[in-house]
């Protein structure tokens, strides 16, 4: 007998069951009578609910639904916090990158372990393993330049770009300053400065314009963050700032005429925001909190920071956590930022019930795990985040809805680096790297 007709049959007894029992005995000669045939009065078969057990279960499930259908999920969240997220956040919007293709074949027979993209002249920057940087052109997806040894056996962990010079900061702790030629298919590259950062390896740099000066931020496995100002070829340092244990992430903005650290520290769910005053001066400003059971044990660590500003409005601070199986997202934001002005005895202060979203990213990770996220934009609105996993899927979160909206396979394994920008057509790309030493290009 069919799936349908066991289920009609097993119906046609439980009303028969509900008839008998209740001594409708007419109704039931006539049911029987307009089936055809006899109906054997039973329960259904993996029940022992009558009929009317059935449908007060029925009546209370959609009471129940109607009730957390009116629920505000950011009904414990301060009216400010509630007006930050509706002005500032809004829905996944398409069009979105989602082709994929290889970036370039042959493949690079290397682990991609860093990439940085200038709009200037569309060339894709890699860094190897194996002491090489690579240049792509991304108008042919062509390998325009592939140069080994450039800093003499020493692996370059970070690219940043300016439009006329390339900053490589080496695994030594040093910053090598070049400028650098592009046209005709060939690069120039020219060393014109190099500088001992950090006595050990840096962890993440950033380069940022603020005020018309060029600065360089940098956190490094020797427990501290320093600022530099690029002056002509040469670095200057400006500041640092101690840490007690060791970093994991950090971004810069520019806020309200400062110039913004917030920095992520292991075993620790307080990020550090911090101001450099008078464009030299790193002070602290004071703490947000990650956790807001004040009183609870420090049970995750922040991996990795991106900051998103829209214009004049407040910085958003998405953060990716050392949550295991899968990474959380926490989002929070600068509203909280003190004036320049800070008097001498003005204690650093933790901002709690700062959290604007908390939810599971189901991208899988282990101890070892490095987050990697990156914002999305549009119409003027913070619209999700893209998370970079461990199992090769990038993965795009709506914010407001809290919830996965995207899966694109990108490799057969973790995903070593990822970059996301907007090409001169004004359309999001995204471009990833992975351990399988694939390099893919996403687009819309």
């Amino acid at each position: 007998m069919s799936s349908d007709k066991q289920e009609t049959k097993s119906v046609h007894g439980l009303i028969a069951y509900f008839l008998k029992n209740n001594h409708y005995h007419a109704t039931l000669k006539k049911f029987e009578e307009e089936h055809g045939k006899p109906i054997d009065p039973k329960k259904l078969p993996s029940s022992d609910e009558t009929l009317e057990e059935i449908v007060n279960d029925r009546i209370n499930y959609n009471e129940l639904r109607k009730q957390f259908e009116q629920i505000d999920v950011h009904e414990e969240l301060s009216v400010e916090l509630k007006e930050l997220i509706g002005s500032q956040i809004g829905h996944w919007t398409a069009p979105y990158p989602h082709i994929g293709v290889d970036l370039v074949s042959p493949k690079i027979s290397s682990l991609v372990l860093s990439s940085c993209h200038d709009a200037k002249t569309n060339v894709l920057f890699l860094t190897t393993n194996d002491f090489r940087l690579i240049g792509i052109d991304l108008e042919s997806q062509k390998v325009i330049f592939s140069l080994i040894n450039v800093l003499n056996r020493i692996v370059i962990k970070k690219i940043l770009v300016d439009g006329d010079h390339l900053v490589l900061v080496g695994m030594d702790g040093k910053f090598y300053n070049y400028t650098y030629t592009f046209g005709n298919g060939e690069i120039q590259l020219t060393r014109v400065a190099e500088f001992q950062a950090h006595k050990r390896l840096v962890v993440d740099a950033k380069y940022i314009v603020f005020e018309g000066q060029q600065y360089i931020v940098s956190l490094g496995w020797d427990f501290f963050l320093k600022v530099f100002r690029i002056v002509g070829d040469e670095f200057e340092f400006l500041s640092e700032y101690k840490l007690a244990t060791q970093g994991t992430s950090f971004d810069v903005v520019n806020y309200n005429d400062q110039l913004v650290v917030v920095l992520a520290k292991n075993e620790n769910t307080l990020l550090d925001v911090l101001t450099v005053d008078n464009g030299k001066q790193l002070t602290l400003r004071y703490k947000i909190s990650l956790n807001d059971a004040e009183f609870s044990s420090s049970s995750f660590s922040p991996r990795y920071i991106a900051i998103q500003q829209l214009g004049d409005s407040v910085p958003l601070i998405a953060v990716g956590t050392s949550h295991e199986p899968y990474m959380r997202l926490i989002v929070v934001s600068l509203k909280e930022l003190p004036s320049l002005k800070k008097t001498e005895d003005e204690s650093i202060q933790i901002k709690r019930n700062q959290i604007l979203k908390n939810f599971n990213t189901l991208s899988p990770q282990d101890r070892y795990s490095q987050a990697l996220i990156s914002w999305r934009v549009a119409d003027e609105k913070s619209i999700g985040v893209w998370v970079a996993g461990e199992d090769g899927v990038v993965r795009g979160i709506d914010l407001l809805d809290e919830k996965i909206v995207v899966e694109l396979k990108a490799h057969s394994g973790k995903i070593k680096d990822f970059l996301s920008f907007e090409n001169k057509d004004k359309k999001e790309v995204i471009i990833t790297s992975g351990i399988d030493k694939d390099i893919k290009q996403f687009i819309v």
